[in-house]
């Protein structure tokens, strides 16, 4: 099993930064925003 550091360490060589970062700050608040009211409408939906 790599460790973490040995994972960002590959991250980072395989992407650029600027690059990386960029995909992280779009796509990462959107996959979280969308798991999050899915997630949320979801529990309403149980809730009743």
């Amino acid at each position: 099993m790599a460790t973490i550091k040995q994972k960002m360490e590959a991250f980072w060589a395989y992407f650029p930064k600027s690059r990386a970062l960029c995909y992280l700050l779009t796509r990462g608040e959107m996959m979280l925003w969308y798991v999050f009211h899915n997630l949320r409408y979801i529990s309403a939906d149980e809730c009743f």
